[in-house]
């Protein structure tokens, strides 16, 4: 007689490693609202978002559009001054275009949160397309259970960099995402709705352009993804590949060079590329060889500069201290001949010097992929321009601000390196025990999907670090893809694991 109790069990125990079908509106919310309220564990614990420098710059242009939507009566002049201060950096210096510094993209993304309602919900948002990300990702590759979900949300709340990068109202949250999300929309696909595809195609383009290294990075992935058409036939379809990637990278910026018309009739992607490009040049010390031996022939701004480019702010960084310290170069020149001469200065110092370049950038590559901690800068002291700028959201958030662990220099960051540490370091013994012991039991779209996760990871390190400076920030908000990956791989061979045994116990149950 057919046990069908037996039969019904590896029925269920087979929908881990297959599509589980849609959780249905009322489930998606809620399982995305409770997943976003864990990933929100660090802008809880803080007692307010993370705030960062930069912070103020997005959140002037979404509280101005807000209050315009509102209908205030002193909007337009409020936007002429948030426009107006967009484009300034922390220097003080201050550039005609609101988007030379940063494209308008997350700002926007901001609107809705630029209220005193709303605001503390950031980190909300931030963690529940986080959590939707998570899931696209688990379906694509056969992994739709509701536990298999859990356990990566739970997982890495405990024991990645991800709740803390989420907690950061800033666009550093979207960079995981971006290279998760390429290989769920590319392996998903097919199986996606004409608006479905849609969806994806305009959510991967915002992803893209929401900021400006997302674009070197979205250039490589989609590198990637056209290699593996030659070297793993029958992986992906070029058409997939196209809809999802590639049309994302071609839109992306022709948004961002609109914007750019718009505001400063200049048809650019970003004006500012060319000094953040100068600025890593200087750091390298390679500018400062090329100048030596063009300024005698050609008047450069920076020639008046020459003796005081090796210089430092107080943790070393060259780069930093050119543009960002109100006593670098960029400030104390105050000279907008500095960002006409950047492109020629970059392209003079390549052409001079291309092996020191290309070496520099492989070393500053490594040196961000090494360079992953939690940043220290979740600990910086309230600036006074940033504060301003919560306030002009509402006065009482200021204060919440201010009383913030992170305001006061008391989060503890040590226990969230800790984990975040813990959690690398098992996901490494995980994947290197399945890939060692159990690698039969891993399918080829997973073995893709830890190679596509991997190559973000380095694909991050070279967009910032070889173009811009080596921060901790910049590369731990990509790392909670290595505990995610180890988490998927551990969640199939646990699922198949249990599908084997429930298959041999059939017969048994069968006989009986």
């Amino acid at each position: 007689m057919i046990d069908t109790n037996a039969t019904r069990n590896q029925a269920a125990l087979s929908l881990d490693v297959t599509d589980a079908g849609s959780w249905g509106p009322a489930k998606t919310i809620i399982y995305l609202g409770l997943a976003g309220l864990l990933l929100s564990v660090v802008a809880l614990i803080n007692h307010f978002p993370v705030i960062f420098f930069d912070t103020s710059n997005y959140i002037d242009r979404a509280s101005a559009v807000m209050k315009l939507l509102q209908g205030s009566s002193t909007a337009a002049q409020e936007i002429g001054v948030a426009m107006s201060g967009a484009g300034k950096a922390t220097t003080g210096e201050t550039y005609s275009n609101p988007f030379f510094l940063r494209p308008f993209t997350y700002s926007a993304f901001l609107i809705p949160f630029a209220t005193p309602l709303t605001f503390l919900l950031t980190p909300f948002a931030h963690g529940v397309l986080s959590a939707y990300v998570i899931r696209r990702l688990l379906v694509a590759v056969g992994l739709a259970s509701t536990a298999a979900f859990a356990a990566c949300i739970l997982l890495l709340t405990g024991f990645s960099s991800l709740p803390v990068t989420a907690a950061y109202v800033m666009p550093d949250i979207f960079t995981g995402l971006l290279i998760a999300f390429s290989f769920a929309v590319v392996q998903g696909w097919e199986r996606r709705s004409a608006w479905g595809r849609l969806f994806d195609t305009g959510l991967m383009t915002f992803l893209v352009a929401v900021h400006l290294s997302h674009i070197p990075i979205t250039l490589a992935i989609s590198v990637m993804f056209l290699l593996s058409l030659a070297v793993f036939r029958g992986a992906f379809r070029a058409p997939y590949i196209l809809g999802g990637v590639v049309v994302p990278l071609i839109v992306a910026p022709l948004i961002l060079i609109a914007s750019n018309v718009a505001v400063a009739g200049k048809p650019v992607i970003s004006e500012s590329s060319s000094l953040f490009l100068l600025a890593r040049f200087v750091g390298d010390g390679v500018t400062e060889q090329y100048l030596r031996t063009a300024c005698p022939q050609k008047d450069y701004v920076l020639c008046s500069e020459l003796g005081r480019l090796k210089d430092a702010d107080r943790h070393g960084s060259v780069s930093d201290y050119f543009l960002w310290d109100k006593d670098g170069t960029v400030s104390r020149l105050s000279n907008p001949r500095l960002v006409d001469e950047a492109p020629e200065l970059n392209r003079e110092t390549l052409r001079a010097y291309p092996g020191q370049i290309t070496m520099n950038a492989i070393g500053n590559t490594i040196d961000q992929l090494l360079t992953f901690q939690i940043d220290d800068d979740i600990n910086n002291p309230p600036a006074p321009f940033v504060t301003q700028s919560i306030a002009g959201v509402s006065p009482a958030l200021a204060d919440q601000y201010l009383n913030s662990l992170q305001s006061r220099g008391v989060f503890p960051l040590e226990i969230a390196r800790g984990l975040a540490n813990a959690g690398l370091i098992a996901s490494l013994a995980v994947i290197g025990y399945i890939a060692a012991f159990q690698r039969q039991l891993i399918d080829r779209r997973l073995w893709l999907l830890g190679l596509f996760a991997l190559a973000g990871i380095a694909e991050n390190a070279l967009a910032v670090g070889a173009l811009s400076e080596v921060h901790n920030r910049y590369q731990s908000r990509v790392m909670w893809l290595v505990p995610l990956v180890a988490i998927i791989f551990a969640a199939s061979v646990i699922s198949k694991l249990r599908q084997g045994s429930a298959a041999r116990a059939a017969p048994a149950h069968a006989l009986s």
